[in-house]
């Protein structure tokens, strides 16, 4: 049996308990258990369509945060999550963490100006904390480097060290400005 149908089997035998789906979801990108990426990515993929929030968050990390893939359908989906009203917290966020993993270091314009729109509105403190290192992740700071900079992990807007990243904030302020893109 090949490593996708061998998926699809076990995950006939655990779909409809949403616990036990988001688990092995979860292990599909992080444990080398299954070798092929793209049958990885398939599975991930016809989940984002899921009546499961849980199950729609944790396809579209996997796919951007676990698997890294640049493609404009899974960044197109991850941005509707964002700005979808209904759209739980949970979502928004994993969805936000999963765009500034899988674009780190493309200086994006468009995910950018995202990033910091959402960070400078009245969002909830951890979507601020999110978009924040997402955008630091976005320039190019691994999550190592932005917790050496800021002297702690961050978790929510106050354990934001400002003062450390004037040059960053510069930086991304400068990109978000130019009207050229």
């Amino acid at each position: 049996m090949n490593e996708e149908k061998l998926i699809w089997s076990e995950i006939d035998n655990i779909n409809d308990s949403s616990t036990k789906l988001y688990k092995y979801l979860y292990d599909l990108y992080y444990t080398d258990r299954i070798k092929s990426v793209s049958s990885i990515e398939k599975v991930l993929a016809s989940y984002l369509g899921d009546s499961r929030s849980s199950i729609r968050r944790v396809a579209i990390y996997g796919l951007l945060f676990g698997l890294k893939i640049q493609k404009e359908k899974y960044r197109t989906k991850a941005i509707q999550f964002i700005n979808e009203p209904d759209s739980d917290l949970d979502l928004r966020m994993f969805s936000l963490s999963g765009l500034s993993q899988a674009y780190m270091g493309t200086s994006d314009v468009a995910l950018l100006k995202l990033f910091y729109s959402l960070y400078g509105s009245d969002e909830d403190t951890d979507m601020r904390a999110t978009c924040f290192a997402g955008m630091l992740r976005i320039l190019g700071l691994s999550t190592m480097e932005i917790t050496q900079m800021n002297g702690d992990v961050i978790i929510t807007q106050e354990d934001i060290n400002l003062e450390r990243f004037t040059q960053q904030l510069d930086e991304i302020k400068t990109i978000v400005a130019d009207k050229k893109s």
